[in-house]
């Protein structure tokens, strides 16, 4: 969480932005579905229907991750704190942290969105099946995703 002059410099931002006194950040939560994993999958068990991690993360007023938390909620209820688990699927928790930071690099670099990226198919329901076929990756893209790890825990 932004200190000193930093968190003055977000809270300036909010009051400029959108004219809220006092605010140092926004936090949001949303759940990510993964594979049910073989320790705990009960607790991974969403009340929406499928296994999830939840991605809870407080943004400045430029939209930049300045606080992550990635794991799981006992009940699945997003709106509750989170609970720490000794076994979380690690490479679902590195996916989301390394996205967190790849947003947050794009967002320093005013990097937009292409809306041609996005691949949308409002027949498809997430499944545990159409995760799986989703999730085939390639050393090349775990190396990646380590270095954007990395890049976050040290930043």
């Amino acid at each position: 969480m932004p200190q000193g002059e930093s968190l003055w410099i977000v809270v300036d931002g909010f009051l400029q932005w959108r004219k809220v006194l006092q605010c140092a950040g926004a936090i949001d939560g949303s759940h990510n579905p993964i594979l049910a994993p073989p320790k705990s999958p009960k607790g991974y068990f969403y009340r929406k229907g499928f296994h999830s991690i939840l991605l809870q993360g407080v943004v400045d007023h430029q939209y930049r991750f300045i606080d992550v938390y990635i794991g799981w909620v006992e009940s699945g209820h997003s709106d509750m704190p989170p609970k720490k688990e000794q076994h979380w699927p690690e490479v679902s928790v590195q996916l989301v942290a390394a996205c967190c930071v790849l947003h947050t690099i794009c967002e320093i670099h005013d990097n937009d969105f292409d809306e041609s990226w996005q691949i949308t198919n409002s027949n498809e329901t997430t499944t545990s099946a159409s995760i799986s076929a989703q999730g085939q990756s390639s050393a090349r893209a775990a190396a990646v995703r380590k270095g954007l790890v990395t890049y976050f825990d040290t930043h």
